[in-house]
């Protein structure tokens, strides 16, 4: 029996992942740009996440061990997290790609949800289309557009508790990675709102009465 060798496989493989035939190279992604698409976000996402924690434990709490598979946390997580945020922001927000695939359409971003692991890489089983994501391809039939992962880590061994909150950008092709801590993102705009709302408090004159009140003058008989 013949073995190809190593390189020649993977070459192979990368040519029929990305044939141009069949495949576009997405846009270029802006980390600054997406910052600010997604910040008014973070306090659903958040909600989002902690309501479906707490579903979590309800139903493990109803049930023993030994009823939920290995991989089941996961699976029903992240399922029930982005059927929640749907419901919160409206489904107008959200469509499915051709491999079934929920997504949010953020301006001229598509943004996935998924569980990252220490390396911040979303946890995804390797197949062709998520090399196809990871290099930053997209099917001739789709519509274009960069791919942003939303990656959450929750505490290890406690869904309750997330120890961040991303936004992760991948083109393994280019070399090109940028991630944003949203949790940094959303205290960096609370703080930027209460400047706002100190200075507009600061330049009212607390000496003059805030409503003026129109003398009548009143005619002798």
């Amino acid at each position: 029996m013949n073995y190809k060798s190593n390189i020649f496989f993977h070459r192979e493989q990368e040519l029929f992942l990305f044939d141009p035939t069949k495949h576009v190279k997405r846009p270029t992604s802006d980390q600054k740009e997406f910052e600010a698409l997604i910040a008014p976000f973070i306090a659903d996402i958040k909600c989002s996440l902690n309501e479906t924690a707490m579903a979590l434990r309800e139903l493990h709490a109803k049930n023993p061990p030994h009823h939920f598979l290995s991989r089941f946390d996961s699976m029903f997580f992240n399922g029930k997290f982005i059927g929640i945020l749907k419901d919160t922001l409206g489904v107008d927000y959200f469509d499915v790609n051709s491999e079934g695939r929920t997504y949010m359409k953020l301006g001229k971003y598509t943004v996935f949800f998924k569980k990252v692991d220490s390396n911040l890489n979303p946890r995804n089983l390797r197949t062709q289309s998520t090399d196809r994501i990871d290099a930053q391809y997209a099917r001739i039939s789709e519509t274009p557009s960069p791919i942003v992962f939303i990656g959450y880590k929750p505490m290890r061994g406690n869904w309750s508790v997330m120890d961040g909150l991303y936004a992760i950008y991948n083109d393994k092709e280019r070399s090109k990675r940028w991630v944003s801590d949203l949790f940094v993102i959303e205290h960096i705009e609370a703080i930027n709102k209460q400047v706002i709302i100190d200075n507009l408090i600061s330049t009212v004159d607390t000496e003059q009465p805030r409503i003026k009140v129109r003398k009548e003058t009143v005619q002798a008989m």
